[in-house]
């Protein structure tokens, strides 16, 4: 069998072996839009060949990381298949180990990072060094309770962010950074591919002003997994600082403009190191199921404090699946 990089002719391989792996097909908009239309330079990748049959794919998406002060490159882990005739023999082991030693050798990428299921986590953790980092609860909460909760603070006025992001709105999420956090770094061009490209999903993005900082949030009404015929609001962007009543007045805000479809609930990704967690909680929102594990390979010996989790700030957002 033979190891390439990703290369322009691959897609449709790519797509017919998800299609073998999951038994279901692939976006073949989503995956050009993720892998070749990233704004991010770099398209990191590893594939298996048996002669011109694809048996092995394994990619990770360019990110601009925050780690304290420092700024650098890292990678999302993405997209792990490998042929259902070909399990059992490595292949996925294989590819991740020689794609992250191909970027630990052009010392570009501080870390490689993502959010593990069931099915690779152990390979993850176990064959490739991983670390495990944290257990990520989605807090839920009650739009009704939320509103009754909120009702003496009163909602903000937010503007729908129309023309895309700039800097006035990364400045407002370079506003809530110390020299201890870790985060992916907000950029205007990695927030409008991400939120105004995407070919798949449909997101709102809102902003509101406070002493000349732009605070924003990004959302999207879904379809309600816990109970049929209802919608539930994914907040999938919050930069904002930690405080309790200005959470409210956003959300608050941001739920009048979807007056003409409720949602029931609504859903936030936090750590339970954020401290806006623990804003969110007295507002109402209870950790629940699902869990999602996150987990991190730094790739300089130097870098371990990326392996914190306690530095770690994330939201739905830098997860794919939302």
């Amino acid at each position: 069998m033979q190891m390439t990089g990703l290369a322009e002719g691959h897609e449709q391989a790519v797509v017919d072996l998800f299609n073998r792996a999951y038994g279901r097909p692939l976006s073949a908009a989503l995956w050009r839009w993720r892998f070749l239309q990233n704004p991010v330079p770099g398209r990191p990748a590893k594939l298996m060949w048996d002669g011109d049959r694809l048996v092995g794919h394994y990619a990770v998406s360019p990110a601009y990381l925050r780690v304290g002060e420092q700024s650098g490159l890292g990678s999302l882990s993405m997209t792990t298949m490998t042929d259902p005739d070909y399990a059992g023999r490595g292949v996925f082991v294989t590819l991740a180990s020689e794609l992250y030693q191909e970027l630990r050798d052009r010392h570009e990428h501080l870390a490689v990072w993502g959010f593990p299921n069931l099915n690779s986590h152990y390979g993850f953790v176990n064959r490739l060094g991983w670390s495990d980092l944290l257990h990520l609860p989605m807090f839920v909460a009650d739009a009704d309770l939320l509103a009754e909760r909120c009702g003496a603070i009163g909602a903000a006025t937010v503007t729908p962010i129309a023309g895309g992001f700039s800097a006035k709105h990364t400045g407002a999420a370079e506003s809530l950074l110390t020299n201890r956090i870790t985060t992916v770094e907000r950029r205007p061009e990695v927030l409008d591919w991400r939120f105004f490209a995407h070919p798949v999903f449909r997101y709102d993005a809102f902003e509101w002003e406070r002493d000349g900082i732009h605070y924003y949030m990004v959302a999207r009404l879904v379809d309600s997994l816990r109970e049929e015929g209802e919608t539930e609001l994914n907040i999938v962007e919050c930069r904002i600082p930690p405080d309790r009543r200005l959470l409210g007045q956003l959300l608050l805000g941001v739920l009048g403009e979807y007056i003409n479809r409720m949602p029931k609930r609504l859903n936030m990704i936090l750590s339970v190191h954020d401290p806006l967690s623990v804003e969110a909680e007295r507002l109402g929102f209870i950790p629940l199921d699902p869990v999602f594990r996150f987990g991190v390979l730094p790739l300089r010996e130097s870098e371990a404090e990326i392996a914190d989790p306690r530095r770690w700030r994330l939201s739905m957002s830098d997860s794919d699946i939302f």
